[in-house]
């Protein structure tokens, strides 16, 4: 099998890298220096997650409910069975703790119900 070609480092362009490197050595390293540093920034800002709302009292409302739904509310409705992993809030407020407001859901069913809103920019019940 023939070797992939050389092409330019997308960020210098000085740097000729080769598959399956996206960037030159020097530019990987600065790159992920500068992501480490905005993660970093962001989870400071961000605070605790018992500053957000999701403290001892969260813990043990959500280890309730899973409890309670072992499977994916959102799957049920679909015909499938996954196994709940995270509660979600209909909502979005992480204060608002009422039963009826909570849903069991898997990691996919909670991906795609805020990939819906953030397209829609509302709450979406999935």
């Amino acid at each position: 099998m023939a070797d992939a070609p050389k092409r330019p480092c997308p960020k210098c362009k000085r740097v000729l890298i080769q598959d399956p490197a996206k960037y030159c050595p020097e530019c990987e390293v600065k790159l992920s220096t500068t992501k480490k540093k905005l993660t970093r920034v962001y989870d400071q800002r961000r605070g605790s997650a018992s500053s957000r709302g999701y403290g001892r009292a969260w813990q043990k409302i959500r280890a309730n409910k899973l409890m309670r739904y072992p499977l994916c509310e959102v799957c049920l409705k679909e015909g499938d069975t996954k196994r709940s992993a995270l509660v979600h809030h209909i909502d979005e407020d992480p204060k608002n703790n009422k039963w009826q407001n909570l849903l069991a859901v898997c990691v996919s069913c909670h991906e795609r119900i805020h990939d819906r809103q953030g397209r829609a920019g509302k709450v979406c019940t999935a």
